[in-house]
């Protein structure tokens, strides 16, 4: 048993954190009381504590690149959920950011780039579209109001392409459901 210096309570030696230059190895002050005093710290002086965190991040790169891929992945579903609350709360300012970078000189040539790698590909999907559109205007292809994937009525369904050779074979699915397909 030990007590700490700045809250007097008398607690285990395990809550007090590693000290080499002390007779018995411990700090003096408990980590609640070293947590405590860190966050004033860190509140009286923010800019030196960001300039200090900057730091490191630059200094140590690639661990800090792991540590945040390893937290990304630990938390993948709370992320993914974080970031359709923030667009839906700020999706017409994401929106107009979006339309602004769009016009940028680097975005266009980069689209440029893009569209002459994958040409031939954008051209079979662009017809697959087209005549998917024309099909169901004559009547030879029928759009339901409901998904394929999860059975729910919608008035947004799209025709999914499995493959672009054969452009009448559509799978109707949701907009939801037409995401994961992609992805898969």
């Amino acid at each position: 048993m030990k007590k700490c210096v700045k809250c007097k309570n008398e607690k285990e030696f395990i809550e007090f954190t590693k000290n080499k230059r002390s007779r018995d190895g411990r700090w003096c002050y408990c980590k609640e009381c070293v947590s405590e005093i860190g966050r004033i710290e860190r509140a009286k002086n923010p800019e030196k504590y960001r300039e200090k965190s900057r730091r490191y991040r630059e200094n140590n790169r690639e661990k800090y690149k792991e540590i945040c891929k390893r937290h990304y992945q630990k938390n993948i579903e709370k992320k993914k959920e974080e970031r359709r609350k923030y667009y839906w709360a700020n999706h017409e300012e994401v929106k107009k950011k979006a339309n602004e970078r769009s016009k940028t000189p680097e975005f266009r040539i980069r689209a440029k780039e893009y569209r002459e790698k994958n040409k031939q590909v954008i051209k079979r999907q662009s017809n697959a579209h087209r005549l998917v559109q024309y099909a169901v205007k004559l009547g030879i292809l029928h759009k339901p109001n409901v998904c394929e994937e999860c059975l729910e009525i919608s008035d947004k369904i799209d025709g999914h392409h499995h493959d672009y050779d054969k452009p009448l074979e559509v799978k109707w699915v949701c907009r939801k459901c037409h995401r994961k397909q992609e992805k898969k």
